[in-house]
């Protein structure tokens, strides 16, 4: 079975043809818990990660985070129940050197586990990694002259310019949602509020924090800014995607002639799906 896994720094998305898409929350924590069984949880090596709970990771690397293993394990086991696994996971674009850490993981290895409390074998028999942003391209209707794909994330922006379908520059900023989110959390606090980061989404769905519409627009400047040091906007047929592209949904509906891609949250596991199915096939046993 195939599993494509967006390891994001807020949520994780996965795909598999079995059970499609599915997304939890980046948190994990090992530490003591005294009602266990009232979490979504894996054990492995003597290790408890507790999944969904604690704090955001910080960590802007991501085969740093120490519970990456455990989260993939959980992803895997939650969107198939074939144990053979051919296993694609994304990283961003300027991170693929570090993709071995992540092979050596994984590729040709077996794992027995516990998904809360019930044992669960899994085995790896084939591993890519492949970029976050440019799989998404995968997905565009029409494909002839230029066109650019902005990957807008919890902790980055991606572009991928393609030029009649051939990839001619990509590039990763260090800007994403969370750091809307610390400029909304900082106003709030400033304002009487004791908010922590993990709040603000929360809080701003429920409707607690109220949010001028020119802070989406000064951060969507901020974003556009990052990105003109790289490509030329006018140039090119401009297409979003991304969770964050949803969160400014509002303020980029007001950009003349661009789009947000449809599902825009799973682009990036839909198109990597595309892709390994062109590599490895497009058979999935089950």
């Amino acid at each position: 079975m195939k599993v494509i896994i967006d390891y994001g720094n807020y949520n994780i998305k996965v795909f598999s043809k079995e059970k499609g898409t599915f997304q939890f929350s980046s948190k994990s924590h090992t530490n003591f818990e005294p009602n266990p069984e009232a979490f979504e949880r894996v054990e492995f090596e003597g290790i408890t990660t507790f999944i969904g709970v604690g704090d955001i990771n910080q960590e802007f690397v991501k085969v740093n985070k120490e519970s990456m293993q455990a989260q993939i394990l959980y992803a895997v086991s939650k969107v198939t129940t074939d144990t053979n696994i051919e296993l694609c996971v994304l990283l961003p674009i300027n991170q693929l050197p570090q993709k071995k850490v992540i092979i050596d993981m994984f590729d040709l290895k077996s794992f027995r586990f516990k998904l809360n409390g019930k044992d669960k074998y899994l085995f790896f028999r084939k591993v890519c990694i492949l970029p976050e942003c440019a799989v998404s391209s995968e997905l565009l209707p029409n494909k002839d002259g230029l066109n650019l794909i902005i990957d807008i994330g919890s902790r980055t922006t991606q572009i991928a310019l393609y030029k009649d379908g051939h990839l001619t520059k990509n590039a990763t900023e260090k800007l994403g949602v969370i750091n809307l989110y610390e400029e909304i959390m900082n106003r709030a606090n400033a304002a009487g509020g004791s908010y922590e980061l993990e709040d603000i989404e929360d809080q701003i769905k429920r409707g607690t924090i109220k949010v001028d519409e020119a802070i989406y627009k000064s951060f969507m400047h901020q974003v556009l800014n990052k990105i003109k040091t790289k490509v030329t906007l006018n140039n090119s047929k401009v297409t979003f995607t991304g969770g964050g592209s949803l969160v400014l949904r509002d303020v980029i509906n007001t950009i003349p002639n661009v789009e947000i891609m449809d599902n825009a949250v799973f682009t990036n596991v839909l198109g990597a799906y595309e892709v390994v199915k062109k590599v490895w096939g497009d058979g999935d046993t089950l």
